[in-house]
């Protein structure tokens, strides 16, 4: 655990913050969207995970890098824009709804643990939608949208909810849990997926998608033997005291 604290330590140093989409906010190829509601979006900060959804702590991950562990490419497939890029935040009928197509690769050889081929999971955890350049080590202001939860598809499972409890593994000072995409860790395997972004405001210059990704591994038989073993003399302890 030390080891990996000591690593994302070195990490941030380095510099290696967050990987990010940019989109730009031109206004095209019109789509018809369904009608969505607030309680449909994921908004930052989040506050607590919906009820029965699965919650995974970053202490318990493995941070990977785009062009490293996986690689990311995202596209914007369609603009539904009712309100001409002027909508209402608290009128639904007027958001402006942007649909993307994303592609994510996962990849061996990124992971600092060397414990790829024992991964369960591979997470794109989004951290965040922000307007405007983004400068090192300044974040551009946070815009008023969110993700349409019911809009992701090509999902292993529904999308999960990561905490970061020792604040970074997330660098995006977005608060302490985030929505992730899981996906089948499957090395050199395009898995294509898609969603929708809400936006309740103007978009005004560069809407900039924040995210990271990790992966989830397994111990070790070795690993997973001395647990079982260390359990085992540990009960062996308590029966002999009891």
């Amino acid at each position: 655990m030390q080891r990996r604290a000591n690593q994302q330590r070195n990490w941030v140093r380095r510099g290696a913050f967050l990987s990010t989409i940019l989109i730009t906010a031109a206004m095209a190829l019109p789509v018809h969207a369904a009608t969505i509601g607030e309680s449909d979006l994921v908004l930052f900060p989040i506050g607590d995970a919906p009820p029965g959804a699965t919650v995974l702590s970053t202490d318990d991950l493995v941070w990977v890098f785009q062009g490293e562990g996986y690689t990311y490419s995202l596209n914007r497939t369609g603009v539904d824009n009712p309100s001409d890029n002027n909508p209402t935040p608290t009128d639904p009928s007027t958001w402006t709804i942007l649909t993307y197509e994303g592609t994510v690769t996962f990849a061996p050889g990124g992971d600092p643990s060397g414990q790829f081929d024992l991964a369960e999971r591979f997470l794109l955890a989004f951290t965040s939608l922000r307007e405007g350049p983004y400068t090192r080590g300044i974040l551009p202001p946070r815009i008023d949208g969110g993700y349409v939860l019911p809009s992701f598809t090509g999902l292993s499972e529904n999308p999960l909810y990561v905490t970061d409890p020792a604040s970074g593994a997330v660098t995006d000072e977005e608060g302490d849990l985030f929505v992730a995409l899981a996906f089948v860790p499957l090395p050199g395997v395009a898995q294509t997926f898609g969603f929708q972004i809400a936006l309740r405001e103007p978009l005004d210059d560069t809407l900039q998608h924040f995210n990271r990704g990790f992966v989830e591994v397994i111990p070790e038989p070795s690993t997973l033997a001395l647990l079982i073993g260390g359990l085992g003399l540990l009960l062996g302890v308590r029966r002999r005291i009891g």
